[in-house]
């Protein structure tokens, strides 16, 4: 679960530190200002699936079993990845570009939604009775890991290529990378075996379990959406947004010490 999230969030946040190039290819302007506000806007979009893809992970998961759901998940991200890796620019198919990147967009969403409360799920239900907060943080500790990664990847493709090259074909390669992280959380998920909690659970007690934990508290559902969307979004804006209104050379660095400061803080 650990390297599930890693390269669940590395595929989803290298879009983000990959924006100033993005949007040049798939939102040309005469204003770069507009352009790259509409590449964020496509950013943000995938966080509003994020709910729909934890709703539909968890029927899976309580219908199909934790794996099937875990298993699924890291195909939707992987397949939208590497796509957007091979898609055309602008240039190319005009206004079909970023209607595609959208679309593979809420995909990645969908599948984030999935990935981070299955992963959390999984890991609780096989920790001791004792340990569940210390074994679910490791679904966490690995997304934070996924943004490290994909914050020294962007740094590593800006200090070695070009800016003509990064715009000609070096943003697809962390996308293309998609690939083997892909094929590896897959081939490690199917060695996965399914939950005790779940093989013990009865079908009847798993039928309404996502309309029960809507309507069964209802002011902390909504307390805790709140709660995180907040924080959520003080995350992005610190971490993606602010540093690419910096000079280039030293938008990746601020990123990376950002990051660093917020991962520390969390575990402590």
């Amino acid at each position: 679960c650990f390297v599930g999230n890693l390269l669940e969030w590395y595929e989803f946040a290298i879009f983000g530190y990959l924006t100033p190039y993005i949007s040049q290819l798939f939102f040309p302007s005469d204003h770069p200002t507009t352009a790259l506000f509409l590449t964020y806007s496509i950013f943000a979009i995938g966080f509003i699936m994020r709910p729909l893809g934890a709703i539909i992970a968890g029927y899976i998961g309580d219908h199909y079993g934790r794996k099937t759901s875990l298993i699924i998940s890291i195909l939707i991200m992987t397949i939208p990845t590497v796509a957007i890796g091979l898609l055309p620019t602008y240039h190319q198919i005009g206004f079909l570009a970023p209607f595609l990147i959208l679309c593979c967009r809420l995909l990645q969403g969908l599948s984030l939604g999935g990935e981070f409360s299955g992963s959390i799920i999984y890991l609780i239900e096989n920790a001791p009775k004792n340990k569940r907060a210390y074994f679910g943080s490791w679904a966490d500790m690995g997304s934070s890991a996924g943004m490290i990664l994909a914050t020294l990847t962007s740094l590593s493709l800006t200090n070695v290529l070009s800016n003509d090259q990064m715009l000609n074909w070096g943003w697809r390669l962390p996308f293309l990378m998609g690939v083997l992280f892909g094929g590896l959380g897959l081939m490690m998920r199917r060695q996965l075996l399914e939950t005790p909690e779940f093989l013990e659970s009865s079908v009847a007690s798993r039928r309404y379990a996502v309309r029960d934990a809507i309507l069964k508290d209802p002011f902390t559902f909504l307390l805790s959406i709140t709660f995180l969307a907040i924080n959520a979004c003080g995350y992005y804006i610190l971490i993606i947004y602010l540093p690419q209104q910096t000079t280039p050379e030293l938008s990746m660095y601020l990123s990376l010490a950002s990051l660093s400061i917020i991962d520390r803080k969390s575990v402590v």
